[in-house]
């Protein structure tokens, strides 16, 4: 059973928000009462902007996969795996972190871990490894979980994945977990929202992937917003998991 809200932020509050958190020189943790502003570039990539301007860009993509490419000045860059739809890294003037490996790295003074992931459901022998992060911005814990094939989580990927708050989860199959498979997932991991990522519209030219609505179909809450980028407090956290789906980008 699906029951869709959309869920209105008023433009009003989100200027006057805008008003507050100038971007500066990143010191010191984001506030937790202001929040994390995060938004969909489209496939998996996104853009995480805390209170104080800190901005992670993930999977940035190159102009085969359909959606117009963008480049935010990021403070840090998050790449989950090397194919064309996750990693186009390009260089600006500015200096910037990149985390491509797993292991724990400290990048715009935020401590993020990667962890190994399967591409596919046969232990990566088909489609090779991928990667997934866990890091806190802004009071908040996020998880992406890059091109994850897998249908089932490891021992230690499941502890790694505990009490996330917003998790980014890829539902489109063919070269991910598809949408039921992803609902299992997000099932299994608990998190406050889940957001998905990677799956097929009018946009994508580059795979023929399955549309959003076979995961959706799996959960009752869900928030199809009326942009692609919204605003999340520790705060303001549902209590059960909720699905918010960005609208596909411009």
């Amino acid at each position: 059973m699906r029951a869709n809200w959309r869920k209105l932020f008023s433009a009003s509050v989100l200027l006057a928000l805008s008003a507050c958190v100038p971007r500066t020189v990143v010191r010191g943790p984001g506030d937790p009462d202001l929040g994390v502003r995060v938004t969909w570039h489209g496939h998996a990539c996104f853009t995480v902007e805390d209170s104080v301007g800190r901005r992670f860009f993930i999977d940035p993509f190159d102009e085969t996969v359909g959606y117009k490419l963008v480049w935010n000045d990021p403070d840090a860059v998050l790449i989950t795996d090397d194919h064309f739809d996750h990693n186009a890294l390009r260089r600006t003037g500015r200096n910037y972190g990149v985390v491509a490996s797993t292991g724990v790295h400290t990048v715009a003074e935020i401590e993020v871990s990667g962890y190994a992931a399967d591409h596919d459901d046969q232990e990566g022998r088909k489609l090779g490894p991928t990667r997934f992060y866990v890091w806190e911005m802004g009071g908040l814990r996020f998880a992406h979980l890059g091109g994850i094939g897998q249908t089932k989580l490891r021992p230690d990927q499941k502890e790694a994945l505990r009490d996330i708050d917003v998790l980014f989860i890829p539902v489109g199959g063919v070269v991910t977990v598809d949408g039921p498979q992803a609902a299992a997932l997000v099932e299994e991991i608990k998190p406050k929202i889940a957001v998905p990522m990677q799956y097929g519209n009018e946009k994508v030219r580059a795979f023929v992937l399955g549309p959003v609505d076979p995961f959706l179909d799996e959960f009752d809450d869900v928030f199809d917003l009326p942009d692609d980028s919204f605003q999340v407090r520790k705060a303001s956290l549902p209590e059960t998991t909720t699905i918010y789906v960005p609208a596909v980008p411009e």
